[in-house]
């Protein structure tokens, strides 16, 4: 099914570049905080998806690659991907929007909790553009009595 490229497609050419990130998260609270840093390169496919390579140092001193991809489906006018990543086997499906502002996307998934094995839980990413060259990022689950708990950030700046 071929469909002419929406503003939304336009939006998702923010990403493509070169990125190196700085990131800190806590996986239970008031847990440890631990910091990790990398790489990112995201490269178009055609004009409706993009797809991301990560590359970073893990707190505990291993390398890890992760990937996404990103899309915009017109048919359930809705943002769309996966991620997954060396350090676990799940694959990560997102189901995503825009705010308001069409600066701030928000994608969301159910993945295995950090804190209880064979338990799945509500998680959303979240992506923020501060100008074209910087980013920030943050996730958060849904913790048991309906709140989002931030667990990560990362702050995102362009290399190319």
């Amino acid at each position: 099914m071929h469909s002419e490229p929406k503003a939304e497609h336009e939006f998702l050419k923010k990403f493509i570049g070169e990125w190196a990130f700085e990131s800190e998260a806590s996986m239970e609270p008031g847990g440890d905080v631990m910091q990790f840093n990398g790489t990112e390169s995201v490269r178009p496919i055609g004009d409706r998806w993009v797809v991301g390579e990560m590359h970073g140092k893990m707190p505990d001193g291993s390398m890890a690659t992760m990937m996404n991809s990103i899309g915009f489906s017109a048919t359930r006018n809705r943002f769309v991907g996966t991620f997954f990543g060396s350090p676990d086997d799940h694959l990560w499906i997102y189901d995503g929007s825009l705010d308001k502002t069409n600066n701030e996307l928000t994608l969301e998934a159910e993945g295995p909790s950090m804190t209880v094995p064979g338990k799945f839980c509500s998680y959303r990413d979240i992506n923020r553009f501060v100008s074209d060259n910087e980013r920030q990022f943050r996730s958060e689950v849904r913790e048991d009595d309906g709140t989002w708990r931030t667990f990560m950030r990362a702050t995102y700046t362009r290399q190319a």
